[in-house]
This record gives structure tokens, C-alpha cells and sequence, in this order.
């Protein structure tokens, strides 16, 4: 492995992990100091410049490859609606990216499917 130096390009990440690509902000004795260049996370999202204390034997320099294990960008999740009656706490659940209007509206109209309530 070769030494990194401030301003290099690489990946990070556990061995069987996440690999998140990045630039050395700083480096010190055994650890970098990592500036994340894109998304991570899929429980709990880091954004972009995010800065990373690295252990050195998780870093994967540019030149090397793109780990085999690597982030793949999110999709947006889609939203279930969900309306409360708030006289009986019944709760009526739409599809995924249907919006609380139209959930309302066949509501009220009655045209919500069997097991939708």
C-alpha cells in the first residue's frame, strides 16, 4: 500500500462493508482524516463532506479500483399515506406514493379496497 498524502482520491470502508469514496483531508500517524465526495448509508444517511477518522488499512487509493463491495446510490423511498380517524383511532393506510388527498377521497367515497382499513 502506498503512503497517502492530503488531496488523494480512495475509497473507504470495512473489509465486506460499505466502500464510500472520498479525499485526505489529513494524515496522521495511523489514521486519515477523510472528506466523504458522496453518499453513504442506508439505516441512517451521512451526506456528502462528512469528515471520516480512517484507520489507514481501510483505505483503498483511486488508482487501485473501485472496491468490490461499493455504494450504490439510494433510490428515494416511497411514502405510505395514512389517514387517523381520530373519534375510533382507526388507521387507513394508501399505496406506496399515493397522496393523503386521493387516500381521502376514495375514503370518503367508499372505494377503498377489502383490508385497506
Amino acid at each position: 500500500m502506498m503512503e497517502a498524502k492530503v488531496g488523494d482520491k480512495g475509497y473507504f470502508g470495512r473489509k465486506n462493508g460499505e466502500k464510500t469514496y472520498g479525499e485526505v483531508v489529513k494524515v496522521n500517524r495511523k489514521t486519515l482524516k477523510v472528506k466523504q465526495l458522496e453518499d453513504r448509508g442506508t439505516q441512517k444517511s451521512h451526506n456528502v463532506g462528512t469528515v471520516w477518522t480512517v484507520p489507514k488499512t481501510l483505505w483503498t487509493p483511486e488508482n487501485e479500483g473501485r472496491p468490490a463491495y461499493a455504494t450504490k446510490p439510494r433510490r428515494p423511498r416511497r411514502k405510505r399515506p395514512c389517514l387517523v380517524n381520530v373519534l375510533t383511532g382507526e388507521r387507513t393506510y394508501g399505496e406506496p406514493g399515493m397522496s393523503e388527498d386521493l387516500l381521502f377521497g376514495l375514503m370518503a367515497n367508499g372505494m377503498l379496497p377489502k383490508g385497506r382499513r
